[in-house]
């Protein structure tokens, strides 16, 4: 799981009235949204304040565990995880010390090792990110089976049933160890019932921006549907979406739908107001957005290469400056950085992986292939076609001919120029079938996108199924795990 989707489970909900050894203080509150805020330093001063008023908070212990798991998702630093994993046992021994009978204890542990699931997966720990998932689910099993009308309960259960209900077949061994049966739908209905509560409820009102972004995130990554659906601009504009942590995640989407300018201000701003925490991710972001709206870099890339400690993001950063190395005609230097790519960074991510097969490929790139992918990803649909019409089809291998047909149906896709975009899509996946694995499975994925919009049930679920039927690549995992919950959104069981 990339850094662009763990942030959304971290941030759990504090209620006004919890009780003893869980007290809802001024500055625990404080504290909560300098996390969201990122501003971790702020977030450690009021911790203080709370302890010199509420020795043994249960809300404290948690906050802690929110401003470590903040700092390791981020900054993806190897040396601080192990201390954190100490920080972490200790922190689990003293929340034992708070009352056990209270709403809030189980509640609390099952955040705890929420977060931590989602820590383990980011440094490549898969077997212990799905204990910690199975605990989280305990916790919140036995807070429903003890508490059954706190609402509160939604949320944690709602998140575990998204993640449990998205797993890729090849991975159903974890949803069973979880024993969590539902869907996506159920796990989105859930969150709307506790979005509901908390609008009712005065004193849950500064819950309601986190229950957003949870419900956002559950559509955007997990339900398989079109981003193109969701208007994200005019949510950057809503009062509820205006903590920094929401502004990433809404500015990494963005980009997605091709809004470079909007997202590039979000970043920006994320980086003037931070506060005690290395964001060197956000380097990476805007080299993303300058290659895709000016074909250069303006150096971000060694930026992020320099200052970042972590190891995911290394071989995809490498493999972009490899592509401007092409568009300039330099051959011999990109060979050299792929070449590093061999040696530096892990195969965390998907486009780390994706770039470790193309440097091991020793296949170069065509280069108006990879300028009219850069123009797609910053929105300029118009110019990647262009690219395009600049290639002598002839010429291509049977690999790029198949690229050559999906990137134009891309962009005729979000041109709305479906029939065309539908015809390149059919053409891709007749040539895939030979030689791209991945080609063939994304072609297939958007095929069944259109199908899907334009109400033909039983072709979405074909095109589907085909992705789910395709062969090992490097984005498998999660086109599997979308078009998985899509075959449950139109009633198919697979």
């Amino acid at each position: 799981m990339g850094i662009k989707l763990v942030f959304i489970f971290l941030f759990v909900s504090i209620s006004a009235v919890a009780g003893e050894d869980f007290v809802v203080s001024k500055s625990i509150v404080n504290a909560y949204n300098s996390c969201l805020n990122l501003k971790i330093d702020d977030a450690k001063i009021f911790l203080i304040e709370d302890k010199s008023i509420n020795k043994n908070n249960g809300f404290r212990f948690l906050i802690e565990n929110y401003i470590d798991a903040i700092s390791l998702l981020i900054e993806d630093d190897p040396v601080f995880y192990k201390v954190a994993l100490a920080r972490k046992s200790k922190r689990l021994e003293n929340l034992t010390t708070c009352n056990q009978e209270s709403v809030f204890y189980n509640y609390v542990l099952s955040d705890i090792h929420l977060h931590w699931a989602l820590i383990r997966l980011k440094f490549g720990d898969q077997i212990k990110a799905v204990n910690e998932l199975r605990l989280a689910a305990k916790y919140n099993k036995l807070n429903e089976r003890e508490f059954p009308t706190f609402m509160l309960n939604n949320k944690n259960s709602a998140i575990i049933q998204a993640i449990a209900s998205s797993i890729p077949p090849k991975f159903s061994w974890i949803g069973k160890q979880l024993s969590i049966e539902g869907t996506i739908e159920s796990a989105l209905s859930k969150i709307d019932e506790l979005r509901v509560f908390t609008r009712i409820n005065k004193q849950y009102h500064f819950l309601n921006a986190e229950l957003n972004l949870i419900n956002l995130f559950i559509q955007i990554n997990l339900s398989g549907i079109s981003i193109e659906k969701i208007d994200l601009v005019k949510l950057t504009e809503e009062k509820e979406f205006n903590s920094l942590i929401v502004k990433f995640y809404l500015s990494v989407n963005l980009l997605k739908q091709g809004e470079s300018e909007i997202a590039k201000r979000l970043i920006e701003e994320i980086s003037y107001q931070k506060n005690g925490i290395e964001f060197n991710y956000l380097n990476y972001l805007l080299a993303e957005i300058s290659m895709n709206t000016k074909l250069n870099d303006f150096n971000y890339i060694d930026i992020f290469l320099s200052k970042y400690k972590g190891s995911s993001y290394i071989k995809s950063a490498l493999r972009k400056k490899a592509w401007l190395a092409i568009l300039e005609g330099n051959i011999k230097q990109y060979n050299f950085l792929m070449n590093r790519i061999l040696k530096e960074g892990e195969e965390h991510t998907d486009d780390d992986k994706q770039a470790m097969l193309e440097a091991e490929s020793k296949v170069i790139p065509h280069p108006k292939l990879i300028s009219s992918r850069l123009y797609f990803d910053g929105g300029e649909y118009e110019l990647s076609l262009q690219q395009l019409s600049l290639i002598d089809f002839k010429e291509l291998s049977i690999e790029n001919k198949s690229e050559f047909f999906y990137r134009r149906g891309r962009c005729y896709q979000r041109l709305n120029l479906l029939k065309k975009a539908q015809s390149d899509f059919n053409n891709s996946i007749e040539i895939a079938k030979l030689s791209n694995p991945y080609i063939l499975a994304v072609s297939c994925f958007y095929q069944a996108q259109i199908y899907e919009y334009l109400e033909n049930k039983n072709m979405a679920t074909k095109y589907y199924t085909m992705v789910l039927n395709s062969k090992q690549h490097s984005y498998k995992n999660s086109l599997d795990a979308k078009s998985k919950a899509a075959l449950q959104r139109l009633n198919i069981t697979n």
